[in-house]
């Protein structure tokens, strides 16, 4: 393919109802196309006006529920040597303007992906890569009622002819994705709308089947839906030559998909078969490592489990072809990763990592859990108090950071040491239930029975423990119960029973001895009572 010194770009766009948008879209573009085609679908604002004071060539073409078939009525009336492809929504950086310009003037590129960067709501961003750049060749058109395509058709050329695809430096901005827009355009009505269709046409469309699937699990009443799509997926790979399944950058992401839903629904037996398989044969994304890793986890094989972990981490805010969520790729794959060294008994690691994960995210409960757990494990009392009371000096109104310092010195048997920590916790959390449970017991196990009731009645009635201290106290003292106990409660019997087996090991003689004391009266006055305490006692 000769080389064309000044190759011509066509900028190819669909719109309705833009005007709040469409000029900045069009300013940020028109220094590096030579051409603006826009098919307007049936705008009632002043869109179609704004197109043409900015030169676009401008038709208009009746919404058939169909996206792909109007981005192709764009490329018929493009004249350049190169297409790129926008939404009104969309704004392209200059650094990307320019690579572009430099990559159609390159015989071997047939196309380029180009970061684009989606600007969410409170701030959260995730970059992708997407192939919004291509040259003009009537075989590449566009695929699919929503979520369109246009890379399937450029890969033969890549395939079968040896040309590459670019990947540009710079940015697309995006933020149509923003609740608020979301809502305003009827979006995901529409688009189910739309995949109905879809998935009458295409039924077995690999594509299709996990767009649908992504799309339910966005939404938590109906995320249980996606599990019969992604299984249809899953199982429809496996027809696939290795080379084809490769070839597309969803493959992976459909059996980290049906792997995590299954994990996270309480089935995780067989997920290894199906993440082993993604990371033989199939595009790797980090969901597929992390779901890799965490079904490693539930076999034990914690080595290959942080060496999974290690690489889905390896994934953390570089653009992908398929975003991780942030929090995949960041919190959660660290703490899954000081679990497997801790599982090695590898447990200063674990106590560093973790503890690294605590300050780079200070409002993770389960991260700073996590951090004192393993600490305890590594003996590491000294260690793990300092950074306590260093955190506390740093972010004094973190009540989440004094309640784990309370919690460790109870864990410890150090129950004075422990109190003011708690009750700052008590005052600072939004939800005081916990730190109230846990005041009640240190209390109880400091031998201060009336206050420990005050603190145990302050967590009612939702605090488990809370409930279970009330409980303890009302069958030793013959208190009445605020609510009538129910003997099937297994969960309360189990905290009950926790309790009392603390007291005994610290050798609470009284509070043991009212317990019993109590039984046989039970027996007459209260026998649910009575038969509730007598399983607590063992």
């Amino acid at each position: 393919m000769a080389k064309k010194k000044n190759p011509r770009i066509s900028l190819c766009m669909i719109v309705k109802n833009e005007e709040a948008l469409l000029p900045r879209c069009l300013d940020a573009a028109k220094p590096f196309v030579d051409e603006i085609i826009v098919v307007d679908t049936g705008s009632t604002d002043a869109t179609i006006e704004i197109a043409r004071g900015f030169g676009a060539k401008v038709s208009e073409y009746p919404w058939n529920d169909h996206f792909a078939e109007a981005r192709n009525v764009a490329l018929e009336q493009a004249t350049g040597d190169w297409i790129l492809s926008l939404d009104a929504d969309e704004v392209l950086s200059e650094l990307a303007g320019r690579d572009l310009r430099k990559a159609a003037r390159k015989s071997q590129y047939i196309g380029a992906y180009i970061p684009l960067r989606d600007r969410g709501d409170s701030g959260k961003e995730t970059v992708s890569l997407m192939f919004r750049a291509w040259r003009n060749k009537p075989e590449i058109r566009w695929r699919y009622r929503l979520h369109e395509q246009v890379l399937p058709d450029a890969l033969p050329f890549v395939r079968d002819h040896g040309m590459r695809l670019a990947q540009l430096s710079g940015e697309i901005f995006h933020d149509g994705y923003r609740a608020e827009i979301m809502e305003a355009k009827n979006k995901d009505e529409r688009n189910e709308r739309l995949y109905d269709l879809q998935l009458a046409e295409s039924p077995d469309d690999l594509y299709v089947l996990y767009k649908y699937a992504d799309f339910l699990r966005q939404d938590e009443d109906r995320r249980h839906e996606a599990m019969e799509p992604l299984r249809r997926a899953y199982d429809a790979m496996h027809q696939l030559e290795d080379g084809r399944r490769k070839e597309f950058t969803f493959t992976g992401e459909i059996c980290a998909l049906l792997a995590l839903d299954l994990q996270r629904s309480d089935r995780p037996d067989g997920t290894l078969e199906i993440t082993r398989f993604g990371i033989d044969h199939c595009r790797h994304t980090a969901h597929l490592w992390y779901a890799h890793a965490n079904s490693l986890s539930f076999e034990g094989e914690w080595e290959e489990a942080e060496s999974a972990f290690r690489e889905c981490i390896g994934y953390h805010g570089r653009p992908m072809h398929i975003p991780p969520q942030a929090h995949i790729t960041g919190a959660a794959a660290r703490k899954g990763l000081v679990r497997a060294l801790a599982h090695q008994t590898r447990n200063e690691d674990a106590s560093e990592e973790a503890w690294r994960i605590a300050q780079d995210y200070p409002d993770d409960a389960e991260a700073l859990a996590l951090f004192v757990d393993v600490s305890c494990i590594a003996k590491d009392l000294a260690g793990v108090t300092r950074r306590l009371i260093e955190r506390v000096q740093q972010r004094p109104l973190c009540g989440n950071t004094w309640f784990k310092g309370g919690e460790l010195f109870f864990r410890l048997r150090l129950f004075e040491k422990a109190l003011p920590w708690i009750m700052r916790a008590a005052e600072l959390l939004e939800d005081p239930g916990p730190a109230n449970g846990l005041l009640g017991e240190c209390l109880l196990a400091a031998g201060h029975y009336e206050p420990a009731i005050d603190a145990f009645s302050r967590g009612l009635p939702d605090d488990l423990r809370c409930r279970a201290g009330i409980l303890l106290m009302s069958l030793a003292y013959n208190i009445e119960l605020a609510e009538p106990l129910d003997p099937a409660d297994e969960s309360l019997r189990t905290e009950v029973r926790r309790m009392i087996g603390n007291l005994r090991e610290l050798g609470h003689d009284r509070l043991q001895h009212r317990l019993h004391e109590a039984a046989p009266q039970l027996e007459e006055t209260d026998p649910v009572a009575h038969r509730f305490l007598e399983a607590a006692l063992g």
